[in-house]
């Protein structure tokens, strides 16, 4: 869904339209939409351009001068094209503004919807956010919600299965290991490969598994430098090794437990490695594609697998989120059957956005859903359970309680401080000091703000270093009150305002 009036309407009058999209492996397909969207306009090809900072740096002073001198009537692009050089901008477009893309994770640590509602304020132009499924934030501010309706189609069957109830333990040689397919969602994979329709499996964790875990005293195997669960990596049967997403160190797995000595150790979760091994090993006759980052890190690796898959003879898509990405490009593609294998990792994470997260996955999975979706979890009765029985409105109605009753997002503003050093004690002192610096700044000024920690970081230790973090919580704030508290704030410390996760 384009503005298709408005886009044209601000050409027209001689101004310029910014259209920034999330992923740059999506400007091709933008590019052919938007000039079929504004055929009337009769644009020539050079009115219309791409800008990234990554482009080549010959194509990129192209754009750079096309842009400031007013020949790009429409600028497609990244969030880098925000501070583009428009000689007259007159509308802002942003497609799925919720999309991480859009959050820098280097100073300043901007999000591009922020900048795009602070550059339309001052240029008194329309800014408009294109979602499929906006965020709780974007669809409470936004003064005005438009909603495109679909087209009917068939009624999709769900079904919701409680995996502490359907899943079994298997026996292996290494470990004992969970078995990733429930029986109900094994006997609907089985059903359509027999009758040559095509499915779609989703996991959101690289790996063999979540962690190596003692069944008899709990111990969990970390990384020395970071700890952090390793996670484990089977090349062969023979070759197994974990892996720290940290700091890349790898080491040997252990022959039994490094606490207790037990030898019942076992691996939670379930990676895409395991699951793919065990489809291949349940499925022998089907072709099966993985497509994740470790396979396919490439652009147009995942676009061969892609393509592969939907229109060749892939039977079986075993993918990680690195599907949503080409979202745009595969509208319309749909196939029988849609598993969620698991997404239980996301949801039982200690951050107020993980339910949202897990929603907008299942958003997203049920576009690709022809007849039958299927949803694994050991939290039947959770928010994302809830929006696959009920709907959005359902879910929307019972986050927001939950929002405001904790005053998070659409109802306060979040700052995350973060502070990291060598000596533990000495992170953690200097948390505690500064929380009593901004409770002192707090209490003279009157204002309404809560302060969370200080505490240790989810991942207590990165690189050798101890992390703690404090998270301010408060009303909307005017400019100068917001600069006072942060100008408490240390420069040496990691400050990150609207953080994509409080963890």
């Amino acid at each position: 869904f384009l503005p298709k009036e408005i886009i044209e309407n601000t050409v027209k009058n001689g101004k310029q339209v910014l259209f920034l999209i999330p992923e740059k492996s999506q400007g091709n397909f933008w590019i052919r939409k938007i000039q079929q969207t504004t055929d009337n306009l009769k644009l020539k090809t050079n009115n219309i351009c791409f800008f990234s900072t990554d482009l080549p740096f010959r194509k990129y002073i192209e754009s750079f001068k096309k842009i400031r001198d007013g020949k790009s009537k429409i600028t497609i692009g990244t969030r880098s094209a925000l501070f583009a050089p428009f000689s007259n901008l007159g509308l802002i477009l942003i497609v799925e503004p919720e999309n991480k893309n859009y959050k820098s994770e280097m100073e300043p640590r901007y999000n591009a919807k922020n900048i795009g509602e602070k550059l339309a304020e001052i240029l008194g132009i329309n800014l408009i956010l294109v979602s499929s499924l906006p965020s709780i934030e974007n669809y409470v501010e936004s003064d005005k919600v438009v909603a495109k309706r679909e087209e009917e189609v068939q009624e999709i069957k769900k079904e919701i299965i409680d995996m502490k109830k359907g899943s079994k333990m298997l026996n292996k040689d290494i470990f004992y290991e969970w078995s990733s397919l429930s029986q109900p969602l094994f006997e609907e994979i089985k059903k359509n490969l027999l009758l040559k329709r095509k499915v779609i499996l989703f996991i959101n964790r690289r790996g063999e598994g979540l962690s190596v875990v003692c069944q008899d005293c709990g111990w969990i195997k970390k990384c020395k430098n970071c700890d952090a669960p390793l996670i484990l990596y089977k090349k062969s049967d023979k070759n197994l090794s974990m892996v720290c997403y940290h700091c890349g160190s790898i080491s040997l797995p252990p022959k039994q437990c490094e606490k207790c000595q037990s030898w019942k150790l076992v691996t939670l979760g379930s990676g895409i490695e395991k699951i793919e091994r065990e489809l291949k090993e349940k499925f022998k006759n089907s072709k099966i594609l993985r497509l994740d980052s470790k396979v396919a890190a490439r652009s147009t690796t995942q676009k061969m697998v892609l393509k592969s898959f939907f229109e060749k003879n892939g039977d079986i898509l075993l993918t990680t989120s690195i599907l949503f990405r080409y979202l745009p490009i595969l509208v319309g593609k749909k196939v029988p059957l849609v598993g969620i294998i698991s997404i239980d990792s996301l949801l039982s994470l200690p951050d107020f956005r993980a339910e949202e997260e897990g929603v907008k996955i299942v958003h997203n999975l049920l576009s690709f859903t022809l007849d039958k979706f299927i949803f694994q979890t050991f939290w039947p009765n959770s928010q994302v359970a809830n929006f696959i029985k009920n709907g959005y409105n359902s879910f929307l109605k019972e986050l927001l309680k939950e929002r405001e009753r904790f005053f998070y997002p659409p109802f306060s503003k979040i700052i995350k401080l973060t502070f990291s050093h060598k000596d533990s004690q000495k992170a953690e002192n200097e948390s505690l000091n500064l929380k009593k610096k901004l409770e002192g700044e707090v209490k003279n000024k009157s204002l309404q703000i809560q302060i969370l920690g200080p505490s240790p970081s989810f991942i207590q230790k990165i690189r050798g270093k101890y992390i703690w973090t404090t998270v301010i919580k408060l009303k909307k704030l005017k400019a100068n009150e917001k600069k006072q508290i942060l100008s408490i704030v240390p420069s040496y410390w990691k400050v990150d305002v609207d953080p994509l996760t409080i963890i």
